[in-house]
Formats: C-alpha cells, sequence, structure tokens
C-alpha cells in the first residue's frame, strides 16, 4: 500500500498520527493472527481480543459513557458488536487457510 503525503513532516498535521497508529496496530495484529492461527483456537483468539479491548477501552468508556435513549440504539449497539464479532472470527479463519498476500486485497474494500 502507498500512503501518499506532502514531503517532509512540517505539512503533516499532528492528528494524522491516529491514522498511522491505526494502520499500524491493525497490521501488527493481522501479523499476530496469522502466527497464532498455527496453535491457538479460533474462537480462543476471537474471546482474547475482545476482553483485551473491552479492558482496554472500559477506563475511557466509562468517563464519556451516554445511554442510548430508545430501543433501536440498543438494537443497532448489538448488531454492531455480532457482526463485528463475526467479521473478527471469518478474519481469523480465513488466515488459517490463506496465506497473508492472497488476503491482503481484500482488507483494502475496508478503505472504501
Amino acid at each position: 500500500m502507498l500512503v501518499v503525503t506532502q514531503p517532509g513532516i512540517g505539512g503533516m498535521h499532528w492528528a494524522a498520527i491516529y491514522s498511522v497508529a491505526a494502520m499500524t496496530f491493525y497490521a501488527l495484529y493481522a501479523l499476530l493472527t496469522r502466527q497464532l492461527t498455527a496453535t491457538d483456537s479460533s474462537a480462543g483468539m476471537l474471546l482474547i481480543s475482545g476482553v483485551v479491548a473491552a479492558l482496554a477501552m472500559t477506563p475511557v468508556g466509562v468517563s464519556v459513557w451516554v445511554m442510548p435513549p430508545d430501543a433501536l440504539s440498543w438494537i443497532l449497539l448489538f448488531a454492531t458488536g455480532i457482526f463485528g464479532a463475526g467479521g473478527h472470527y471469518l478474519f481469523i479463519l480465513a488466515h488459517r487457510i490463506a496465506p497473508a498476500p492472497l488476503l491482503a486485497p481484500f482488507i483494502y474494500i475496508q478503505i472504501v
């Protein structure tokens, strides 16, 4: 993947560091997933990644939590969690079966 920005660091906004950090952590997640599929179960990897993320974000989440106003919001929150977990599970299964270079182009669909 090619990231094109203005030459030098002076023209880049400080908030762009978040994008670079997110890309770096996602790449590490993909590499670790590929490595761990040889030794760990898919369900165990999904559970561990979910628990670690939940524990890491709890202090921030509690400080800004706002109760959803209606049932539709709760349904959408649960649907987001279910579809997110399903997507991560399929991601883990895909890395168990196929090599990472074959899967990489499919990840770029998320950019759109």
